[in-house]
């Protein structure tokens, strides 16, 4: 489907397909934030007004944006970030996602609710860097036999979502009906005959199996995923993961300095700073805000990512100026794998490894380690 892309500048002429492609619903889900949308804006617009510093006349080529975080080396500052529900967005499913980030030399973060499991995805991408979000299971047996299962595929960090004790309303899925599970109304059954080909490539997934948990559920796995995701976590339950969890252990979700200083403080190696997306709260503060609170207020700490509102290769230099490792997408990818699958992929982290090395070019930075502050137009120089 590489002609799919053909034209495509940026992750906007992505999202411009992928909604002409799905289900309206289906496109709502993966575009759509809580309630108004304004945190969702706030995070991009955060990004808008960081204004970069551009330096002339220095020897900074060729540019070198590798990066090395949980014990490899990185092509791109940049993570794939968790995506419920993607493999519905095209018939490669997630494992077309690994590939496509395999190819890209980034880490793919496979959602717990990916519609393939974690086996099919490493079986299809061996050499893939993969890590595994998990959202705490009321069964602590079956949260051991899937950390288990993860060591046995080599996942290299385990990544504990943190934000979501009740799921936040999302005004488009309540107007489409995808809300809280996808149940095929009339509405949705005359969305989905407007769009043949999409349902002619879905026939066989006609109810949603998240393929990671489908063997513990004694029936519909979306169902069993609601039902046993444990709402109540306290810290002591980070204390208990960090204890049967070898590997890396990164939790999502934080945003306040007490929160994060306590997660480290409980066995966190690394924080990925995130408000969902926007899809928790409304109006909650901007990710980029966030990081500058936590930066300033935690006089030492572990690696800080950031997740939300990124949309090009520029915003990862921003990121990285007010201290984050780097950068997580989940919307750009999703635009891109529904626009044109592996294809469509790569082409989206071709065009982020393209305008990154474009803007260290022009900031004067040959290597992504030397990218601070004095890139952004407020710092003094």
């Amino acid at each position: 489907m590489k002609d799919a892309c053909a034209g495509c500048a940026g992750v906007d002429d992505l999202r411009a397909i992928a909604a002409r492609r799905l289900p309206r619903f289906l496109f709502d889900f993966l575009d759509g934030a809580a309630e108004l949308e304004r945190t969702a804006a706030a995070n991009r617009e955060a990004f808008a007004r960081t204004l970069l510093y551009p330096r002339v006349l220095r020897t900074c080529l060729p540019v070198d944006a590798t990066v090395h975080f949980a014990g490899t080396a990185c092509a791109l500052p940049l993570v794939l970030a968790p995506l419920a529900f993607a493999g519905l967005f095209h018939p490669g499913q997630e494992q077309a996602v690994a590939r496509a980030a395999a190819a890209a030399g980034v880490p793919l973060c496979l959602a717990m609710a990916s519609i393939a499991g974690m086996e099919e995805v490493r079986a299809a991408a061996p050499t893939a860097e993969l890590y595994l979000q998990l959202y705490m299971l009321r069964d602590r047996g079956m949260v051991e036999d899937i950390l288990q299962r993860a060591q046995a595929i080599a996942v290299r960090a385990l990544v504990l979502t943190v934000d979501v004790p009740v799921h936040g309303r999302r005004y488009r899925d309540v107007r489409s009906g995808f809300y809280g599970l996808p149940r095929m109304d009339a509405r949705m059954r005359l969305d989905v005959l407007r769009h043949p080909r999409w349902a002619w490539s879905r026939r066989h997934l006609a109810t949603p199996r998240f393929g990671t948990i489908a063997r513990y559920a004694d029936g519909e796995s979306a169902d069993f995923f609601l039902r046993e995701v444990d709402p109540q976590l306290r810290w002591s339950d980070v204390a208990w993961l960090r204890r049967h969890w070898p590997g890396q252990l990164w939790i999502k979700g934080v945003l306040h300095p007490e929160d994060a200083a306590e997660a480290f403080a409980q066995g966190a190696d690394a924080l990925v700073v995130s408000n969902h997306g926007g899809r928790q709260l409304d109006g909650s503060l901007a990710v980029l805000d966030a990081l500058a609170r936590l930066r300033d207020r935690l006089p030492s700490h572990g690696p800080l990512f950031v997740d939300g509102g990124i949309r090009e290769g520029a915003d990862l230099v921003r990121l990285r100026a007010l201290g984050a490792e780097a950068g997580w997408i989940g919307r750009p990818w999703g635009y891109a794998l529904a626009a044109a699958g592996e294809d469509g992929v790569r082409h989206m982290l071709d065009g982020f490894g393209e305008e990154l090395r474009i803007a260290m070019a022009l900031l004067g930075k040959r290597r992504w380690c030397d990218i601070d502050d004095s890139v952004l137009a407020g710092a003094s120089g």
